[in-house]
């Protein structure tokens, strides 16, 4: 092979390789925008879960006479087309267990509205009465965790035996010593 001939197969190679690097490039950016996309969907739902069920816990524990007066009762409309909107993004852009588990705390969330409309709840009633929905959030963490591969969600660092009332939830959505320092507040279910 000729010294001229050489440089030809030398270029054409660094070429396809360089061509190689682009596409893979752009895969793995593709990838990224994706994932990241994704993760932003599906934080979007929780985040709007979680704001309807504090909502709702509120509503819950208003008398029946006064619940339409309640600020609650005035941005439940907002509240719940947050919630629509991105329970319509998963419909359309998730499936399988995630799916599944989506439709699972919007069946939950839509009892749970119902509920919080129709009478004043105690808070031991109301822990009753959202214990469908918990399991729910609890379904879709694991199978949100699985679908971006954060893995297994760890255990509870305080058992719900040894919570002391100041570390446990409050009939106003609210936590104990933990909200009042600002010390990150990690929900284990849907409070409210």
């Amino acid at each position: 092979m000729s010294q001229a001939a050489a440089i030809i197969v030398g270029a054409a190679i660094s070429g396809i390789i360089g061509v190689l690097v682009v596409v893979t490039q752009q895969w793995l950016t593709h990838r990224h925008d994706k994932q990241k996309a994704r993760v932003g969907r599906l934080c979007d739902f929780m985040a709007a879960g979680w704001a309807l069920s504090l909502a709702l816990g509120r509503l819950a524990h208003a008398p029946a006479e006064q619940k339409a007066q309640t600020q609650e009762h005035e941005r439940l409309p907002e509240l719940l087309d947050r919630f629509n909107a991105c329970m319509a993004q998963m419909q359309l852009l998730e499936s399988g267990d995630l799916y599944i588990a989506a439709h699972r705390l919007d069946r939950a969330l839509a009892e749970l509205v119902a509920a919080a409309r129709d009478q004043q709840y105690s808070t031991t009633d109301w822990r009753l009465r959202r214990a469908p929905v918990t399991e729910a959030v609890e379904a879709f963490h694991r199978a949100a965790r699985r679908a971006i591969g954060s893995g297994d969600i760890p255990p509870d660092p305080v058992p719900s035996t040894q919570r002391t009332p100041a570390s446990s939830p409050r009939a106003d959505g609210e936590h104990g010593q933990e909200a009042a320092s600002g010390s990150p507040v990690v929900p284990g279910g849907v409070q409210g």
